[in-house]
């Protein structure tokens, strides 16, 4: 065994996440997984937070639902708890009243009056539930996300001439814009998050016909000490969110495994340049000027 790293016991087996649930409680949690995550990203874009905040504020939520199940617990009181705590964590901390408001706006599609009888319960709600996040998670801060790693690899790649300085700044947000909405699956409990940023490179590569190279013999994800399972995993998980996508259908087909039944997928057309794959619109974070700089781009 490897040497132990903070962090390590939040990484599961896709296995492991499905055991003891049928097909279609698998099926279901996917899906209030995949909303929630939505509710929480617009949110945090209302309340101007970065994306490395909102990013926490998933990651939280994820972890929590590991230890709990999900019908188990108000999905809205324990976003927004997330929400607080990781504005909290990441310095970027936001009033609790602030933070009520604007998620109480984007799950119920209105208003509610601050001091309200309603506001009040929900206030209590969330003050008590944080103590029930904090056990869950195990007081456990430690997070790290996919976009320095992104932003990291685009840089060697300039660097070492397998890509043009030219096409890098549409490479690293289309990848970017990949990593954000991998948020919407468990795949931040399954790989760490440099595996994640190559596979987001390789993705974005693949949808701007953009080819890079290694310089050597051998494929360039294979210098990040990748497997072409984990490639091919890790990218279906991400273009499975868009599976009414012809897009996404191309880009799967252009997977290293492609060539095997399992990786074929059918398309009525396959057009020279797919459809950027979207789900609904989700809004976007706001930079703050660290990650501009660490980054280099916008959302």
């Amino acid at each position: 065994m490897g040497e132990y790293t903070p962090g390590d016991e939040w990484y599961f087996q896709k296995s492991e996440l499905e055991k003891g649930k049928s097909p279609q409680e698998i099926k279901e949690e996917k899906h209030l997984r995949r909303i929630t995550c939505t509710f929480l990203q617009e949110s945090g874009v209302r309340l101007k937070l970065p994306q490395l905040t909102i990013a926490t504020a998933i990651l939280f939520f994820h972890r929590f639902y590991i230890r709990n199940k999900i019908k188990d617990f108000d999905r809205y009181i324990i976003g927004t708890v997330c929400m607080f705590l990781a504005a909290k964590v990441e310095d970027t901390p936001k009033r609790l009243n602030d933070v009520l408001l604007e998620t109480y706006r984007v799950w119920n599609k209105k208003d509610i009056v601050v001091d309200s009888e309603e506001f009040n319960r929900l206030r209590e709600q969330i003050v008590n539930y944080e103590f029930t996040l904090l056990q869950s998670i195990s007081f456990d801060f430690t997070v790290a996300h996919p976009y320095k790693y992104l932003v990291s690899n685009i840089r060697t790649m300039q660097d070492s001439m397998a890509l043009q300085q030219t096409g890098s700044k549409e490479l690293a947000q289309v990848a970017w814009n990949f990593v954000n909405d991998s948020l919407r699956t468990t795949l931040c409990l399954q790989y760490r998050p440099d595996r994640i940023a190559v596979a987001a490179i390789f993705l974005a590569s693949k949808f701007l016909k953009c080819q890079l190279s290694s310089g050597e013999d051998k494929e360039w994800w294979e210098t990040y000490n990748m497997s072409k399972e984990e490639i091919e995993d890790i990218s279906n998980q991400i273009l499975d969110l868009y599976e009414e996508s012809p897009g996404a259908s191309a880009l799967k087909a252009k997977l290293p495994g492609a060539s095997s039944h399992q990786f074929v997928v059918k398309t009525e057309s396959n057009p020279a340049v797919p459809a950027v794959p979207k789900l609904e619109p989700v809004a976007r974070a706001p930079v703050k000027q660290e990650e501009k700089e660490e980054g280099e781009m916008t959302e």
